[in-house]
Order: C-alpha cells, then sequence, then structure tokens
C-alpha cells in the first residue's frame, strides 16, 4: 500500500511538471510565439537560442595564464569587458580574443580550434596559445596537436605564437 502511495504521489508531481512544460523528453510543449536568434560564443559561456528583443550575457572563460582582451560580435569589435550583454535582433557569433598580458589588443585575432583540447579561442596576433589534452577520456588515444594537416607537436601541453 506505501508503494502505491509513494507512485501515485510520483506520477502526480510527472503530470504537474509536464503541464508546466518542465518534463524533458518529448512532450508537445512548443516554444512561445516569437522570432528566436541563435547566438554562438566561442572561448566563453551565453550561448542559445533567445527570443527576439531578450538580453544575452556572454561571460568569458579565459584560458589558464591569459587575459581576456574583447569580445568580436558577428566580425566587429563589440566589447572590451569579460562580461558583455547585448539585446539579440539578429543570429550573432561572439568570439572572445585572449592575449599574454603584453599582447597590444589593437591588433588582429585568430581563432585557435581545440575540438578535443582545452585553450581554444580567439587570440590576439602575436601571443602564445597553450592547448592541453584534457586527458580524461581514457578510450581516446593521444597523437598529437595539428596545423594546416601537420603534426606540430607529440606533447599533451603545447605552446606556440599566434601567428
Amino acid at each position: 500500500m506505501k508503494k502505491a502511495k509513494y507512485l501515485a504521489v510520483f506520477l502526480a508531481l510527472l503530470a504537474a511538471l509536464a503541464a508546466a512544460g518542465c518534463a524533458g523528453g518529448g512532450g508537445d510543449t512548443a516554444a512561445p510565439e516569437g522570432v528566436y536568434y541563435s547566438v554562438a560564443v566561442t572561448g566563453g559561456a551565453g550561448a542559445g537560442k533567445y527570443r527576439e528583443g531578450a538580453v544575452c550575457t556572454a561571460s568569458a572563460e579565459t584560458p589558464e595564464g591569459k587575459q581576456f582582451l574583447k569580445w568580436i560580435k558577428n566580425g566587429a569589435d563589440a566589447s572590451v569587458n569579460a562580461e558583455y550583454s547585448f539585446n539579440v535582433r539578429e543570429d550573432s557569433r561572439l568570439l572572445a580574443v585572449f592575449g599574454d598580458a603584453v599582447a597590444d589588443a589593437g591588433g588582429e585575432a585568430f581563432t585557435v580550434k581545440t575540438p578535443n583540447g582545452i585553450g581554444g579561442g580567439g587570440y590576439a596576433k602575436g601571443s602564445l596559445c597553450t592547448v592541453k589534452d584534457p586527458a580524461s577520456d581514457d578510450a581516446r588515444v593521444f597523437r598529437g596537436w595539428e596545423a594546416d594537416g601537420e603534426i606540430v607537436s607529440l606533447e599533451r601541453i603545447y605552446t606556440f605564437p599566434v601567428t
């Protein structure tokens, strides 16, 4: 009898969550009407789908030994604050640019991609970038770091000047 009572309470709670649109897994809850835009963030947090006019706040995730320099939004300088908020009016791509403490924030910026590593993001030309193999997936075998189709290092931690 006790099990049946707990099961009934659980099912009632589950039904209430589903009615509120909080239950996961294929419910028929539709998104509120309106226009939505995608925000992609490289080098930080805040990516997602936003309703037109909503405020998106992106927060830079500065790699160890680097400093945040600026945000680039859709190819143009947007902010020099590590936390950047804006009203979403279009699909947007944000790039957090990092550099060494002596890097010139006014210089060119490049994107370092590390699909299976740590340390990717935007970097000022001439700054040093350090990438690391997270070594968290025992099923993977580390074979080195590659740039332009060439293996450039077999070390799990690799530092190079961004050019």
